[in-house]
Order: structure tokens, then sequence, then C-alpha cells
């Protein structure tokens, strides 16, 4: 018996359908404003853009007949199809508020009176966030936060809900790119790895955390956990125009000579108290009193504020894990060494993300020695200088006189002699050093 073959389905093609059908070499039933097969999917319903109609010489105007060619609905159509708007970036006119708030109001690191920061914060980092969204996601969740301090229209909730959605779009592609290490994405990176320090603590300024230890031991974490992902490329990173402009303070003072003669007295105070325990933990917390005291000095040679704050961010950077595991465990010098390092953060006015800072720790530490007495002296200078804000960090240190100046009754010079404002671990703190 003959094999009769099957006959094939007749179908009429969808020649006018939209692009999600012809896509998926689908029939539509060329519904508008969304056909049958969108709505079913739902998803967005698109349609090919119209298409001009050319205009024929009637046959009277030109004496000729009708052209075989010519016919009465002949188009031109486009040779590229729309993009799909859902193959595009989308941002709503609420993100677009936003960005122009970070671009006129938003103030990170920078002196607002200096151009060239104005310029890195308000177009550099914008520029490099067009061109990757992650970046530009964590810049309107930043700016929605700080929002919510100066919007008088009451959209408070709002502005948290959008700040919110924004950190989290952006952390999911940032913490991928950290594994990743690619070089093309270590500037983004690097410029979110600010954004979401300065995000953490400005929370703050929005509800008081419950923990302020435990909030700003998560903030040096992020900055040590971006060190050590992107440290393999610190060389190129340092070569962009962006990165540069940020780091070259920190540059330009790491390469001065520290002053022999200065000194932050209170700092060397506490390096005595952490001297008095024969432990493993000594060295580790000799090592951050150390660095510290670096910092503070180094803030002497700076001429800007811009330097200044630079250098102050420099210190949580270089702290070790075994530090911050120690002030995890609630180590009392741990955590007096971080409530000196906040003594710097009160005197930074631009950012107003680090306001209040040293007066939580402050209170953090005050529970934490309440069961211990005999520390609590430690917390005078801290508390004195939560007082009052001197201009410029230098009057925070102090120049020791030279050892040929002290003498004793019989004339000699005195061998390792001690800085004169240095007092006994026994003895309370009278007070701030005085310049």
């Amino acid at each position: 018996m003959p094999v009769i073959p099957a006959r094939r389905k007749t179908h009429s093609k969808s020649r006018k359908g939209c692009l999600q059908c012809k896509k998926r070499h689908t029939k539509c039933n060329e519904e508008h404003p969304q056909c049958a097969n969108c709505i079913r999917l739902e998803i967005t319903c698109e349609w090919p853009p119209p298409r001009a109609r050319v205009q024929h010489a009637s046959p009277q105007s030109t004496g000729l007949g009708p052209s075989p060619m010519s016919r009465e609905n002949s188009y031109i159509g486009s040779p590229l199809p729309t993009p799909s708007v859902a193959a595009r970036p989308t941002f709503t006119l609420e993100d677009m508020q936003l960005l122009h708030h970070w671009t006129t109001r938003v103030y990170l690191f920078h002196d607002p009176t200096s151009d060239d920061e104005k310029w890195v914060w308000s177009e550099g980092i914008v520029n490099v966030a067009f061109q990757h969204q992650f970046l530009l996601h964590g810049i309107l969740a930043f700016s929605a936060l700080h929002k919510t301090l100066v919007d008088s229209q009451g959209n408070r909730a709002s502005l948290l809900a959008q700040a919110d959605a924004h950190m989290s779009t952006s952390l999911a592609t940032y913490l991928r790119l950290l594994e990743e290490n690619a070089l093309e994405t270590v500037v983004p990176c690097f410029l979110l790895s600010s954004i979401c320090f300065a995000y953490n603590l400005a929370t703050a300024q929005v509800e008081e955390p419950e923990d302020p230890l435990g909030a700003i031991l998560h903030c040096f974490r992020l900055l040590r956990g971006v060190k050590v992902a992107i440290g393999q490329h610190w060389e190129q990173l340092q070569q962009n125009d962006i990165i540069g402009t940020l780091l070259g303070p920190v540059r330009f003072v790491g390469q001065l000579p520290l002053p022999e003669d200065t000194e932050c007295t209170p700092l060397l105070d506490l390096k005595l108290l952490a001297d008095q325990f024969d432990t493993p933990q000594k060295g580790i917390c000799l090592e951050a009193i150390e660095n510290l005291h670096k910092t503070f000095v180094k803030t002497t040679l700076c001429s800007s504020l811009k330097q200044e704050h630079s250098i102050i961010m420099t210190w949580p950077a270089l702290l070790s894990t075994e530090f911050l595991d120690l002030c995890q465990a609630r180590n009392h010098v741990g955590v007096l060494i971080i409530t000196y390092w906040a003594v710097l953060l009160a005197r930074n006015t631009g950012a107003w993300w680090l306001n209040g800072w040293l007066v939580r720790l402050i209170h953090a530490c005050e529970e934490l020695l309440a069961p211990i007495p005999e520390l609590m002296k430690w917390l005078d200078w801290p508390i004195e200088m939560s007082k009052h804000r001197p201009a410029r960090l230098a009057t925070l240190c102090s120049t020791r006189p030279s050892p040929m100046e002290l003498t004793h009754a019989d004339g000699t010079t005195p061998v390792n002699t001690p800085p004169p404002n240095t007092h006994n671990t026994t003895e309370a703190y009278q007070g701030p050093a005085q310049p």
C-alpha cells in the first residue's frame, strides 16, 4: 500500500505581528496594544515602527502607463528594528531626580570649595556610572538616603525604600565583580566601595544604630575586603584620573618625612595602657596605636581638609584582621583605640555622614567599661574633644621639647627622657595637650 505523505498544515504568516512574536517565530494575532501571546506570557508587547509610504506619480501626470513595479501600498521599511524596551535599563523620573540631587547637593569626601573635588563627585563618577549601572544604583541609593534628611515634603518612607532598593541592586552585581576581579571593572568597584562605606555610616543619621561598635567594625571590614580584592590592580587603579585625584593627597603626604618632634600625647598614654598587658593581644594593639599615632602626626602636614580626610581614612584600611577580631570580641583597649580615631572624624565638618560618630562610640565605650571603673579615665580625652572642634587637626598634636632643652640640676642631659606631658597610667588625665 503506497505511503501517503502527510499534508503540511497550512497557515497564514503574521506579517504585521509584534517584535516578540517574530523573535519566537510565533504567529501573532496582531491585536493592539498587546497581542494574545504577550498577554499570556506577561511580557512587554512591542511593535515595529511605522513605515513611510512611497509616493508614486500618477500615470496622468507623467503621461506614462502604470509601472509594473508600482504598487498602491508600497512601503520602505526600516532595516533595523527598534531595540526592545525590556533590553534597555529602566530608570524612572524619581531616579532622575535623585541623580540631580546627587550632582547638586550630595557631598562625600570633598571640600565644597574645591573645584577638582566637585568635578570628581558631581561629574567624573557619574560618567563612570553611566557605563556601569551597578555604580549608578549605588549613587542613587546614597542620594536617596541624603534626601531623607533635607526633604521637607514628608517623603521619608518612600525615599528610604528607594535607597534600599537601589543599594540591593547595586550590591548584587558589585559582589560578583569583586570575586571576578577583572581589570576593566576595578575603577567602578573602588568608587562603589567608597560609597558603601559612607552609606553604612550615613544610615546612623536616619536611625541610630543599636550597636555602634558593630556598625563601625562592619565598615572597616568593607574597606579591608575591597583592599584585598583589588590589591593586584593597585598600580593601574592609581593611573585613573578620578582615582588619582582622590588618592593624590595620600601619596603626597605619605612621601613627606614625619616630624620627629611632633606627637599626640593622649595616644602615647594609650600606648602605655596597652603595654601593661603581657599577652598576644598586646602586640596587635600596639601596632594599631602606632599607625594611628602616625595618622595624627601626618594631619599636621596637611594643607587642606581634603588632605586631612584622605589621611584619616587610610587608617581603617591598614587594620589587621586580628585587630578587627579583637575589637569584635569587645577588647577594652581595642575599642578605646577606635574611639580615639573617631576624634579625627569629629574634625571633619564637611562630611555630613560622619556627624555624631565620636559621641556614639564614646557612649558605647562607657557601657563596655562600666564594670571596670579604673579604665573610665581613658575616655576623658575623647569626651573633652567631643565638646569643641579645633580649627585645625594640628592642634591635636604638640611639639615636644628637644632633649637638649631638658637638663638636670647638675647640668647633664637626661637619657631617654619621656615627653614632659606624658602622665603615669595610674593618674587621671587632666585634659587635651595644648599646642
